[in-house]
């Protein structure tokens, strides 16, 4: 009996999943926090120890989202659509808070400015990482010109 070629197969680890769940959470953290206490502001002997667990969390929020993505990279070669699609939505739940902010209808102290910046740029940058760890598995690029 001979055992069959592997065929490629959707990602249905559990990987995947948990980048898309880690996106989802942030998002919905970020958008009750920055609507319910966007004018808490630390305390004045404790200011800096929130900004250094502001900083920790961004770096284990990236590790965990680059380590998902690339032990599913790694195992598969169709990484999901959803996973680059969900990897967004924080900053877009931060451009709403921001532009809120602007319009005069949130009120931000500057902590909470500080931590809708971070959140719009760690979930811009994990949406690159993404989008380049797809190309560069799938080889997908997008070209101009490829008539000839």
């Amino acid at each position: 009996m001979t055992m069959p070629a592997h065929t490629a197969h959707p990602v249905k680890r559990l990987e995947a999943f948990a980048s898309i769940g880690l996106a989802i959470v942030l998002a919905i953290a970020g958008g009750i926090f920055f609507f319910r206490w966007g004018d808490w502001e630390p305390g004045e002997g404790n200011s800096k120890i929130w900004y250094y667990l502001l900083a920790w969390i961004v770096l284990g929020y990236l590790a965990a989202q680059l380590i998902a993505l690339l032990s599913t990279a790694i195992d598969s070669r169709s990484i999901g659509f959803g996973d680059t699609v969900c990897s967004i939505l924080p900053a877009i739940v931060g451009a709403v808070v921001g532009v809120e902010a602007l319009q005069g209808i949130i009120k931000l102290s500057t902590f909470s400015q500080n931590a809708l910046m971070l959140m719009i740029c760690t979930s811009a940058l994990e949406a690159l990482i993404t989008l380049w760890v797809r190309f560069t598995v799938n080889r997908r690029t997008i070209g101009f010109d490829t008539g000839s």
